[in-house]
């Protein structure tokens, strides 16, 4: 532009005010307008390469969150193994020392019982306190599986917004 001209001319003026009532901001020259126009497609591309490293990262995370999640299931389920069969020898224990007495034959009667509940439903004692973690590790595993296999979808719904942003612009 030429330095002696005070303001703009006509159809620049209409151009940056038709911009300026479109909500479009940040142009301070026609050249930025036509540098724009010539490179948004780079700049969607670069959005939606953003977004898939970010998608990449989650899960990266996700994958070690999953490990992680394992051996601490691992670990609890290995306690709460330890802790049925101590409570089934304890039991076991009760069981062997209780006389003949009347009471004791009642008593016998219930402690031998509940060794065979505990015994018959084994894996459901064991898993019981353990279901969060199962639930936990489930989800990690569908997420990841879901960012996995539906890549494009998941940039472009990350994505949309700053695009619709671009996109309007350009409209405009």
């Amino acid at each position: 532009m030429n330095p002696n001209v005070f303001n703009n001319s006509g159809a620049l003026t209409d151009l940056f005010n038709n911009l300026k009532e479109n909500s479009v901001f940040g142009f301070k020259s026609i050249n930025e307008i036509i540098e724009y126009k010539r490179n948004y497609q780079n700049e969607i591309q670069q959005i939606k390469t953003e977004k898939l490293n970010e998608i990449l990262l989650e899960i990266e995370i996700l994958e070690k969150a999953h490990i992680n999640i394992n051996q601490e299931y691992e670990n609890k389920k290995n306690d709460q193994v330890l802790k049925i069969n101590n409570e089934i020898e304890e039991l076991k224990t009760l069981y062997n020392n209780l006389d003949i007495k009347l009471f004791n034959k009642i008593k016998k009667y219930f402690v031998n019982k509940k060794i065979k509940k505990y015994e018959l439903k084994y894996d459901f004692y064991v898993e019981l306190p353990l279901k969060k973690y199962f639930q936990e590790k489930i989800n990690i595993e569908n997420k990841i599986f879901y960012l996995k296999n539906n890549q494009e979808c998941e940039v472009n719904k990350r994505a949309s917004n700053l695009i619709n942003n671009i996109e309007y612009t350009i409209s405009h």
